[in-house]
């Protein structure tokens, strides 16, 4: 059984820890997703999934 999406979103989170700006931005990612109440990323929840917002 896998981790789930919070250990999957956890893992791709520390795997950008030795670069700041990166962590900086999926953080701040994970928090927009968190505030929207949803699981789909900006990305995703635009046309076509290839143009952030």
């Amino acid at each position: 059984m896998g981790r789930g999406i919070v250990g999957d979103e956890l893992e791709a989170l520390l795997e950008t820890l030795d670069d700041r700006d990166a962590f900086e931005r999926r953080l701040e990612e994970l928090n927009d997703r968190a505030r929207a109440g949803t699981g789909a990323s900006r990305r995703d929840r635009t046309a076509g999934g290839e143009t952030d917002v």
